[in-house]
């Protein structure tokens, strides 16, 4: 996998983590509730970087969504992926979840599936963050963020 990238999202009652690529996720895990988010987020981000055989030093580049949702749930995704940013002096993108929303119902998602209960799609996220060009009428917003 080229320049595996990490995705974070918080903003509902449904946290998700996904690693890969903007073409591929390689690993996606979320887990319901939102009282979980701050207990269960470096546990998600564990089992995705093991599902995707990586170590979090192999990650070139974070995402985080960026709402609109609970104001806890969205703190709690930040401060991970900040601390890990800085940590490892990683670019940063913050990604609306409504964005998210729209490209995974443009039928453009390689993370959760809508069974999945999450809105926030991680292709998106990765797209974004790789700067890679995104399909259809979502290109133009995705490169503005």
């Amino acid at each position: 996998m080229s320049a595996p990238l990490l995705a974070i999202d918080t903003a509902t009652d449904v946290a998700s983590v996904a690693v890969g690529s903007a073409e591929h996720a390689a690993a996606v895990r979320s887990v319901r509730g939102a009282r979980q988010h701050a207990a269960q987020l470096v546990p998600l981000i564990q089992q995705v970087l093991a599902v995707a055989k990586l170590r979090l030093e192999q990650i070139t580049g974070i995402s985080v969504g960026d709402g609109p949702g609970s104001f806890t749930g969205l703190r709690i995704g930040w401060a991970a992926a900040k601390g890990i940013a800085h940590e490892r002096a990683l670019p940063l993108i913050a990604i609306p979840s409504l964005l998210g929303a729209a490209h995974a119902a443009h039928g453009e998602t390689a993370g959760p599936s809508s069974t999945q209960g999450k809105s926030f799609t991680m292709a998106a996220s990765l797209g974004s963050l790789s700067c890679s060009e995104a399909p259809g009428a979502l290109a133009s917003p995705l490169r503005a963020l």
